[in-house]
């Protein structure tokens, strides 16, 4: 496998043990930067839930175990990284070793609980270096090896978004290290989650973001769960639907607002020949699209063809 960025945080509570843990990670992991993190003690419990995604107080030794003082955040690399089973919060699953075991480790040293935290696959590693510090992990996957005994650098940045974001980019960014998206439409703001309880999280009162998640009746669920397996990558980096699914999504907005569609040119190669600002025609297309993929609502039959059905059935099974 490939070198693997991760990150490891030793909490105020766990900063007497600091030489020991740091020579201990020198013999597994190289350094590529250091960080000295301040949050305001009145926000931490706050900047907590926005970075491991729990609701306070229930997960308060989060807060009671770690300390809210300044933190010390390693970013650092595996050269070697191996793979096995080991426990995680939701049960049996596969982990990087080498950091899992550091991490448990650790926590053993600095007395038990969360004093300690350290990433233990990729997708984690990427999800707290952007909530950290605005950065991917590949951003410093051709970083130098520097000294354990470096100074870390002081910074008093909260979790990402906290004080609103720098951008929409951004915003999508967060939610693609937290939970899966597909961007919708930009104007409003309209986004597809997997865990919509996790992307409020990160979203505040200010945010003009309509959010939609599987099951909250905007589109059929298996339509949004399609959405999210489908997606593909724009030339910013953002998650957006297919051409297909772009098309069919442009129609239903366009219908549903008594307005004419507006269709980028590979969302338009999907559709066949007709006039798509007549929308008998586009009803046609994307009633035939729902149904064919088995998302058109069931249509309700009144008692009198229920009852019609019935005599039809029991007229055929006597041979009439």
């Amino acid at each position: 496998m490939r070198p693997e960025i991760h990150a490891v945080i030793l909490w105020s509570n766990a900063l007497p043990q600091r030489d020991r843990l740091v020579a201990d990670l020198a013999e597994h992991v190289e350094l590529v930067a250091s960080y000295r993190v301040e949050w305001p003690p009145e926000r931490f419990a706050e900047n907590l839930v926005r970075l491991y995604g729990f609701q306070l107080p229930e997960r308060v030794d989060k807060v009671a175990g770690g300390g809210d003082q300044p933190f010390l955040l390693y970013v650092v690399r595996d050269p070697d990284p191996h793979y096995g089973a080991r426990p995680r919060s939701w049960g049996l699953g596969p982990a990087n070793t080498t950091m899992h075991d550091a991490k448990q480790r650790y926590r053993d040293w600095t007395g038990g609980g969360f004093r300690v935290h350290a990433t233990i696959d990729a997708a984690e590693a990427d999800r707290d270096l952007f909530l950290l510090l605005g950065r991917r992990a590949s951003d410093f996957a051709e970083a130098a090896a520097t000294a354990w005994d470096a100074e870390p650098r002081p910074i008093s940045a909260e979790v990402v978004g906290a004080h609103g974001w720098e951008s929409t980019d951004q915003l999508l960014s967060a939610l693609d290290v937290t939970c899966a998206y597909v961007l919708l439409a930009e104007e409003p703001l309209a986004i597809l989650v997997g865990d919509r309880g996790r992307a409020e999280q990160l979203l505040s009162s200010r945010d003009q973001v309509e959010l939609h998640e599987p099951g909250d009746q905007a589109l059929p669920a298996g339509w949004q769960r399609a959405l999210l397996r489908e997606w593909i990558v724009d030339e910013r980096g953002r998650s957006i639907p297919t051409p297909a699914h772009r098309a069919m999504l442009e129609l239903q907005r366009s219908l549903a607002q008594a307005r004419e569609p507006s269709l980028d040119d590979a969302a338009r190669a999907t559709l066949p020949p007709g006039d798509v600002t007549d929308p008998v025609f586009a009803r046609a297309l994307l009633d035939d699209f729902l149904r064919r993929n088995g998302w058109a609502p069931e249509k309700r039959r009144t008692p009198r063809a229920v009852t019609l059905a019935r005599r039809i059935r029991r007229r055929l099974r006597r041979g009439r």
